[in-house]
């Protein structure tokens, strides 16, 4: 079983107030304004999200877009999570053991974890060992649907087509089943060395939607591009790449963007999406 790192610090350490925490970023002013019903039938199609991983203080508001957007849609049996990793390389590593929150434990697929553990994608553990990204989406999950299981896959620096592999690894072992792919990342973080103005929230913005305009037309390639060469402080490319090329959608939807600043007055910026891809 896998303990959580930053329960206490990014979330809420206990049960009952993370449930508050979580309810909190729903009804918050940034946030969609109201829980979400959970629709108790199971989805039809495969679709996707882009959500943001730092603490709940901060992003939990505009992660909860898209959450409740599952839930309207229908919570699949097992949901693939791509994390990034901020400790390791390029591995593309799946977990094999059962996580721990505070909401109780979040079951992997086994099965599952097992069939896509070829090619690319490798099993190991201590790649999960420290990283949050993952970690800090299944409180969230666990709050909409406390039995679904996960497929926990934490992607290191891999190009577009090495990210094509991972999803084509993936896609397949789904087969036909309705499923869900959560993809962690935040976008660009900046340090103004000034306690940050609306021009300069403008200026953060402007340089996440080139990233964002590129997950909307579906862009795997259009992404890394983009992103290397602006030098967008993205932590979550290499997941989001995955989910893009897991799902091979047809659409996809800004659902809402925000940044830190817009919580808490600072000089240091991080912005945060949720999108929906399908």
């Amino acid at each position: 079983m896998r303990d959580p790192v930053v329960a206490g610090r990014f979330y809420e350490g206990r049960e009952e107030a993370l449930r508050r925490q979580i309810e909190d970023c729903y009804r918050h002013s940034l946030g969609p304004g109201s829980l979400p019903e959970v629709n108790m039938r199971p989805p039809v199609a495969p679709a996707g999200w882009v959500v943001p991983h730092a603490g709940y203080l901060y992003s939990g508001p505009v992660a909860a877009f898209a959450f409740r957007d599952l839930a309207t849609r229908g919570v699949p049996e097992t949901v693939v999570v791509f994390g990034t990793q901020h400790y390791s390389t390029s591995s593309v590593a799946v977990s094999y053991e059962d996580h721990r929150t505070p909401l109780g434990p979040c079951k992997v697929d086994q099965e599952l974890a097992a069939a896509v553990t070829r090619g690319p994608i490798e099993h190991h553990e201590y790649v999960h060992e420290r990283e949050h990204s993952l970690e800090v989406q299944l409180p969230f999950l666990q709050h909409l649907s406390p039995e679904t299981r996960i497929l926990p896959i934490a992607v290191g620096r891999i190009s577009p087509e090495r990210a094509s592999e991972v999803g084509k690894v993936v896609r397949e072992e789904m087969g036909d089943r309705p499923f869900a792919v959560l993809a962690s990342t935040d976008f660009t973080h900046n340090d103004f060395m000034h306690t940050a103005t609306r021009e300069d929230r403008e200026w953060l913005a402007q340089r996440d939607q080139m990233a964002i305009d590129r997950i909307l037309e579906r862009d795997t390639k259009g992404l890394h591009d983009v992103v290397t060469d602006n030098r967008i402080t993205m932590c979550g490319m290499p997941p989001v790449m995955a989910m893009l090329e897991t799902l091979q959608g047809s659409s996809a939807e800004l659902l809402k963007y925000a940044c830190s600043a817009q919580v808490a007055p600072s000089s240091y910026v991080v912005g945060y999406a949720s999108i929906r891809v399908e």
